[in-house]
């Protein structure tokens, strides 16, 4: 097929025709556009790391928690053991509102 110089590669016998429309080209990103995506790039990674962190703490907290409930009844059943015996009981501790990983004997 040759191209005519009208620059179109189609006969205007043929059935497949090019429409005479003009398709425009998006030319080179500006540099708000860039702005714009680098922001809302970092944004949004700082989002999902932030959630990542969230639900490490969370699930930390969770850990700790049934930790602390499972060592609670096994020293209430060695507690009941030693009573039986007459053997000195643990001390049970109790958590201080605020930060977990501070006790405080109860007496």
């Amino acid at each position: 097929m040759r191209v005519q110089e009208g620059g179109s590669a189609f006969s205007v016998g043929h059935l497949c025709t090019m429409s005479k429309e003009k398709v425009e080209i998006p030319g080179p990103p500006t540099s708000k556009c860039i702005l714009y995506w680098k922001r809302k790039v970092k944004s949004e990674y700082m989002r999902l790391r932030q959630l990542k962190r969230l639900q490490a703490n969370i699930g930390a907290k969770n850990l700790f928690v049934s930790n602390f409930t499972k060592i609670q009844e096994k020293i209430n059943i060695l507690n009941d053991d030693w009573k039986k015996l007459r053997v000195q009981p643990i001390q049970s501790m109790k958590l201080v509102g605020g930060n977990p990983f501070l006790k405080q004997n109860i007496f």
